[in-house]
């Protein structure tokens, strides 16, 4: 791979903010179901902040994936169902009935653990699918980061929505219907977001049945194989398909998509859902095989410890690994398509 390095200025100003273009349709996606969606710029910030962002030989891009679980509650979970779900047992957290003061002490811990981790491109599941809370939590949590962020969301709707938080600015966004998409839970559409150094899909797969997301997982692959290769194409979310199970097994298989967890030496045995006491490795940072990703590195665990009242950052823990991208070949192809 030519190991070309050159620079891309990415400028970012709340009073004149870059305009929008929607990148093309994946294959099998309908004519007229993309939507543009809307970006937050961020807040109070009047003067104009020039980040330079080097694209080139190991370049590194700090990636989270994390399930923020809606409007969860413990109490929920623990009163209406007897099941222990993102809080220690025995805990305060599991009394705590008002969801507005479970989110302001989940906020907190998100928070903590995003700020710890130190991305530079964050995917979150479960966002709120109010207009407003939607934007609003995703826009809090952002907000409460060093540095500044660009936020994409994917708008309200029947189910909680996903969201993209990015240091790099945003240059479009849009939301495609996940192929194949079926089943009960997660969300019907992928969230695309693309900056000038990657573009990322944000995923939230069905719970069930396996057939259903053997289906999605092969209809990401298609669109993957078929979108443009200008630059790296991430796909990242809870694809609720356990690591260890069949369905990651063939992807890996096929090879159009790469797990990064297993090529950045994570262990085979960490897991990130149910918390406190998960049994599968749900989520997933993945990128496309061929493209200028040269190593992932530095994987981790976010959100992995409670706060004084019992209480969790999510049911899930989130997911981070460090991505090294290299400058794609003058006039490269798509390896996938011949």
């Amino acid at each position: 791979m030519p190991r070309l390095s050159f620079r891309v200025s990415c400028t970012s100003s709340v009073s004149m903010p870059p305009s929008v273009s929607a990148p093309p349709v994946p294959a099998g996606t309908a004519a007229g179901r993309c939507a543009l969606l809307p970006c937050d710029r961020p807040r109070a910030h009047s003067r104009r902040v020039r980040r330079t962002w080097r694209i080139g030989a190991g370049m590194p891009l700090r990636v989270v994936t994390f399930n923020i679980w809606g409007t969860g509650t413990p109490h929920r979970y623990w009163h209406d169902r007897a099941v222990l779900r993102g809080a220690r047992a025995g805990s305060p957290a599991l009394g705590e009935a008002d969801e507005r003061r479970v989110w302001r002490r989940r906020a907190a811990l998100l928070t903590r653990a995003l700020a710890d981790a130190d991305a530079d491109l964050v995917a979150l599941q479960e966002v709120p699918a109010r207009a407003a809370a939607g934007a609003g939590r995703a826009r809090e949590l952002a907000d409460g980061l060093r540095g500044r962020y660009d936020v994409a969301h994917s708008g309200p709707g029947p189910t909680p929505g996903l969201a993209v938080l990015s240091r790099a600015p945003i240059r479009a966004r849009r939301a495609f219907p996940v192929p194949g998409f079926g089943g009960f839970g997660g969300h019907p559409t992928v969230l695309e977001v693309s900056t000038c150094a990657v573009t990322v899909w944000v995923a939230h797969l069905p719970v069930g049945p396996d057939e259903v997301k053997e289906a999605c997982l092969r209809g990401l692959e298609a669109a993957a194989v078929a979108a443009p290769r200008e630059r790296p194409l991430l796909v990242c979310g809870d694809l609720n398909c356990p690591a260890d199970g069949p369905l990651m097994g063939r992807l890996r298989d096929r090879g159009v998509l790469v797990d990064a967890w297993a090529s950045a030496g994570g262990s085979p045995a960490a897991l990130t859902m149910p918390v406190p006491v998960p049994t599968w490795r749900l989520d997933h940072v993945l990128y496309r095989a061929g493209d200028p990703v040269r190593a992932a590195t530095r994987p981790a665990l976010l959100g992995t410890a409670c706060d004084d009242s019992g209480q969790y950052p999510s049911d899930h823990f989130g997911v981070a690994l460090t991505l090294d991208i290299e400058a794609p070949a003058p006039g490269g192809s798509n390896p996938a398509s011949h």
